[in-house]
This record gives structure tokens, C-alpha cells and sequence, in this order.
């Protein structure tokens, strides 16, 4: 008869994508940080995500999987928010004193930016707005940051 609306609590079906994904033996890697990559840039929320990957795989291959997928999607990202930025002159204004020590210490400065309680959209596409960020140190202070 097919699926009705109704027929399936969320915990249904959250439990029956789980179940395919650990079915699909190693290609569940694989789709799980696409799906992890997709919704990071979208800006959407990971952490349920991550979590049913570290029940899917293991508490190694599910923090593997989350680090990977969230940097991917922290990474593009970035990429968008510098493309789109110098294309349409977008800038985040930031304090004279505040853009000299961003520069002065880039690496460190990422870092504490991952760490804040801030949205993870909100820090990928503004850093990437942000002249003058080298991508090497935004995508090694992502994957630092977003292994749980």
C-alpha cells in the first residue's frame, strides 16, 4: 500500500534510515559525510547526525565520519562565502585593531572562532567573508575543532 502520512513516528524512520545506511556496509561512510556535508552548508543542525553516525559506526568511525563530513561542509562553505563575497563586495566590518590581530595571529584566531558558541554557519561563511584568511588554516582549525 505505500507510505502514508502518519503511518511512521520520526523514531520510525530515523531508525529505518539508520538501519539502510549501516546495510550499505562501507558506502554508509561515504553517504553519511555527504549528508553531514550538505546540511553544514546549509547551515542546519549536525549533532543528531553525528550522533547516529557514532551508533552506526563506532565511537572511531562515527567521530571520523563527523569530523570529515562537518569539515567538508565547513570547507565549501568558506569557498562560497569568498566566491560570493569579492563577486557581490560582501565584507564582514570588523575594528581596525580586531583585523590586525586576526592577521597577526590567523591560526590561533580561527581556532577560538570554531570553538564559540556561535552557529556554525554564522563562522564558515563569515570568516569566508573575511579578507585575507588563509583556507589552509580555516579548513586544519575545522577539522581540529569538529572532531567530537
Amino acid at each position: 500500500c505505500g507510505w502514508q502520512p502518519g503511518a511512521m513516528g520520526f523514531k520510525d524512520v530515523a531508525l529505518s534510515v539508520m538501519e539502510y545506511v549501516q546495510g550499505t556496509g562501507p558506502f554508509g561512510y561515504v553517504l553519511t559525510i555527504l549528508f553531514l556535508t550538505v546540511i553544514s552548508i546549509f547551515s542546519l543542525p549536525t549533532t543528531p547526525t553525528e550522533i547516529a553516525a557514532g551508533f552506526i559506526f563506532g565511537h572511531v568511525g562515527g567521530a571520523a565520519v563527523g569530523g570529515v563530513g562537518k569539515t567538508l561542509g565547513s570547507t565549501v562553505s568558506f569557498w562560497i562565502a569568498q566566491t560570493l563575497g569579492k563577486k557581490r563586495g560582501w565584507k564582514v566590518p570588523l575594528p581596525e585593531k580586531y583585523e590586525a590581530e586576526l592577521q597577526k595571529r590567523q591560526f590561533i584566531t580561527i581556532l577560538l572562532i570554531r570553538l564559540a558558541p556561535i552557529p556554525l554557519g554564522a563562522k564558515n561563511y563569515g570568516l569566508g567573508l573575511m579578507e585575507g584568511i588563509n583556507p589552509f588554516y580555516f579548513s586544519l582549525g575545522s577539522l581540529i575543532v569538529n572532531i567530537p
